[in-house]
């Protein structure tokens, strides 16, 4: 008995150390465990960049916090942007692909239809010479009544209230009402080949305010129904009253205007997106931290521009060089009179300076740019990127007639603009002033822009020209045909008759 009784003694004491030994290892763990969550909380009071500098990565110093469970405001407010950027792309997506329309006649509401049809007829009464003078009539006809449906269809679907004044008088100076706006419909005809092409205002942009919906319009085949539209937005002349801002070579009175003049229907009637979870309130290290990363740009400008603008001078800094201060005033100015919708124009107009003063362009900054601010459809990104592609080609540029002088000693000067926004470019023999090179236009045959140094772009092998020419992609394989100016002996418009394409 005595001996289980010692036995008995020795199990409790041991079990008396594992128990002590349990304690001071829970102990030392919690003092382990609180140092550690202090000095996360001590590191959660630094710059984002020192934090991210203690770990491997981003996520890594993410995991660390959620894991000790110690709140860092600093992750909140990446993580809240990183999720609003992810919902600004879905918007920027949702609003690319509402406003692409394919669609034939069919598609037409009831009242739309009959005004169709009542223009076809309107169309047979006439005296036509040529059946094909009439057929690209009737095609007009098509496209333009499809744009004015489309004006209908986007009004209603967004709740803004629409009237249609060709309902009542086919000869009406406005087409339609929208939100108690008149508004003058417009579209391009384009057949065949893709390109940009310039709507044109019969009696000036100037005229009466007009505010003009540009639509445009491309079908595939001139005989063929279905058709493809893109809406590229509203003109209002009024919208730049208040913008102390001089345009020089895309004003806002003008005949023709391209894509870049259009700024958004989302914008222009106030149709703004809902957006959860925005915290209004971040660090300035946070903020260029994730500018400095190119990290969730659109998300970044839209917070500045909405919530924190006396701060977007210093962000447009950490990506714009010194280069580009005038651009960053161009933003500023726009910004403050609430006007980046119209950042496009403005933009384009910029880069066209700067190319006529052969500056530099960083066009990685200004890609950041138009992916960061404002809304750019499809067609102005085009537009403005063969701009920046042209500064980018110049130092290959080799004069026509004389192989050995390059770019540094020739001057780029601009073909004179009879009537709107459609540069043409060319470098000016520094020899003989009127031996030129062509290296940025659009094509007359086509409407595509034809850059020098592109893939199937041919500097003219006539003897006295120096114009730009390409493939006609519709029918080279079969022809071979090249297409240069319109004034060109060889690959001009005549030319293209004798051979009676």
């Amino acid at each position: 008995m005595r001996v289980l009784a010692n036995n008995i003694d020795l199990i409790n004491l041991r079990n008396q150390l594992l128990e002590n030994n349990k304690q001071r290892r829970l102990e030392k763990h919690e003092k382990t465990l609180k140092q550690k969550k202090k000095s996360l909380v001590e590191l959660s009071k630094k710059s984002i960049d020192r934090q991210i500098a203690k770990y491997t990565n981003f996520e890594e110093l993410v995991n660390d916090y959620k894991k000790y469970q110690v709140v860092n405001s600093k992750i909140d407010q990446i993580m809240s942007i990183e999720k609003l950027n992810d919902e600004i792309l879905t918007y920027k997506n949702s609003i690319k692909f509402s406003n692409k329309y394919f669609i034939s006649t069919d598609s037409f509401s009831e009242n739309k239809r009959d005004q169709y049809h009542f223009r076809l007829k309107n169309l047979k009464k006439k005296n036509y010479r040529k059946t094909d003078d009439y057929n690209w009539d009737r095609l007009n006809v098509r496209l333009y009544t499809a744009a004015e449906w489309i004006a209908e269809d986007w009004a209603l679907r967004n709740n803004i209230s629409y009237y249609d004044y060709n309902q009542v008088n086919q000869m009406a100076p406005q087409d339609c009402q929208l939100n108690g706006i008149d508004i003058d419909v417009k579209t391009t005809l384009q057949v065949g080949c893709k390109r940009l092409k310039n709507y044109y205002s019969r009696k000036g942009t100037a005229y009466e305010n007009e505010i003009i919906l540009g639509i445009t319009s491309w079908s595939n085949k001139r005989d063929i129904i279905d058709s493809e539209h893109l809406i590229h937005g509203i003109f209002d002349p009024k919208a730049y009253e208040t913008i102390n801002l001089k345009l020089s070579y895309f004003p806002v009175s003008t005949k023709l205007l391209n894509a870049c003049y259009y700024q958004p229907l989302e914008s222009y009637f106030n149709i703004k997106p809902e957006f959860n979870n925005i915290i209004t309130t971040y660090g300035d290290d946070v903020l260029d931290h994730l500018i400095n990363s190119r990290t969730s740009l659109p998300a970044v400008f839209y917070i500045i521009t909405n919530y924190l603008p006396k701060r977007l001078e210093r962000s447009l800094k950490l990506i714009l060089p010194t280069d580009h201060n005038d651009l960053i005033e161009i933003i500023l100015e726009l910004n403050t009179k609430n006007s980046t919708p119209l950042l496009p124009h403005y933009l384009v107009d910029y880069l066209m300076n700067v190319l006529h003063n052969n500056r530099d362009i960083d066009s990685g900054a200004i890609n950041l740019i138009i992916d960061s601010i404002s809304l750019f459809n499809e067609d102005q990104k085009t537009y403005i990127n063969n701009l920046l592609k042209l500064k980018n080609v110049l130092p290959k540029v080799r004069c026509k007639f004389h192989e050995n002088e390059t770019i540094k000693e020739m001057d780029i000067k601009e073909g004179e603009r009879k009537e709107g926004p459609t540069p043409t470019f060319y470098a000016q023999c520094s020899k003989d002033p009127t031996n030129r090179t062509t290296i940025f236009t659009n094509s007359w045959k086509t409407g595509e822009t034809v850059i020098y140094g592109d893939k199937d772009i041919l500097v003219c092998d006539s003897i006295d020209c120096g114009c730009l020419t390409h493939p006609d992609r519709r029918v080279y394989k079969v022809t071979g045909l090249r297409f240069g100016r319109y004034e060109c002996d060889k690959y001009g418009y005549k030319a293209e008759k004798k051979l009676n394409i």
